[in-house]
């Protein structure tokens, strides 16, 4: 049997709660990404030992948490919609400033939403890295979100734009880099930042485990069909993952009446910056 749900979150909910009904009994859920055929499937089984088993498929679109992220954005104005000249040239339809998660309760909700993506597609086995400056107050703030409702340590570190020539000296701040390190941004441009963070990362003998952004804006590269991101994923050959995109923010517009004024012109900066 196959059911079909417009999101994780309301999949999760709702058949945890239908199953246990059915069966009279504990059901045991655990999920995965299907990242071959672009969903995700929820395979829900009854009771271990028993053969009944359920697999849920959740097609595509803008899930619960995204869209609850979007609209913390919007109405804190970190993300705008208008005209806005971007530092390439380009004129933007919209703006995301992760500057302004500016106060305790809106970074604890960006390291909440950050945190469950990373557990959710990663794990806990793991060590972030912030690149400077934006960088800081997120893999910081992500590192604590993660070990306070993960009990687990989760270990962080973040780069100087410069090396420190006295007290403890050197580019990072924060625990040794070891491990399968993630590097954690806020948009990836040109990917500087990240190549940046990968010199400190291969320093250490560590291993880039992803790199994870909080907005991935799926644009074209001056002489590349391919995004940064996209760029950065093949040769690094690590998974690129993101809170909200491009697309997902279209979609966003669509279903929100009091938006579509901006639609026409998000569709014409997608199609003519944005990746196929």
């Amino acid at each position: 049997m196959t059911v079909f749900f417009s999101g994780i979150d309301e999949a999760c909910e709702c058949l945890t709660s239908a199953l246990h009904y059915l069966a009279n009994r504990p059901c045991f859920l655990s999920k995965y990404r299907d990242q071959g055929r672009g969903r995700s499937a929820l395979p829900f089984l009854i009771e271990p030992g028993d053969c009944t088993s359920l697999s849920i498929f959740v097609m595509g679109g803008v899930n619960a948490n995204q869209t609850h992220f979007i609209r913390l954005c919007l109405s804190n104005e970190i993300l705008m919609f208008g005209e806005f000249t971007l530092k390439s040239g380009r004129i933007s339809p919209y703006f995301f400033n992760a500057g302004k998660f500016s106060n305790g309760y809106l970074l604890g909700q960006l390291a909440r939403h950050l945190g469950s993506l990373i557990v959710e597609e990663l794990g806990t086995d793991l060590m972030l890295f912030g690149p400077a400056y934006k960088g800081i107050p997120i893999v910081a703030a992500t590192a604590m979100d993660i070990a306070q409702r993960f009990d687990t340590k989760v270990e962080y570190a973040f780069n100087r734009k410069e090396a420190k020539d006295h007290g403890e000296g050197g580019r990072t701040v924060g625990a040794p880099v070891s491990g399968q390190v993630v590097i954690l941004d806020d948009v990836i441009t040109a990917g500087t930042s990240v190549y940046e963070s990968l010199q400190a990362i291969s320093a250490a003998a560590a291993r880039l485990r992803a790199i994870v952004t909080v907005l991935d804006r799926q644009e074209k590269i001056e002489g590349n069909s391919l995004s940064a991101v996209q760029a950065l994923r093949d040769e690094l050959k690590v998974p690129a993952l993101s809170l909200i995109k491009l697309d997902d923010l279209v979609q966003y517009i669509e279903s929100d009446s009091s938006l579509q004024c901006h639609l026409e012109a998000m569709n014409t900066y997608r199609k003519q910056y944005g990746i196929a």
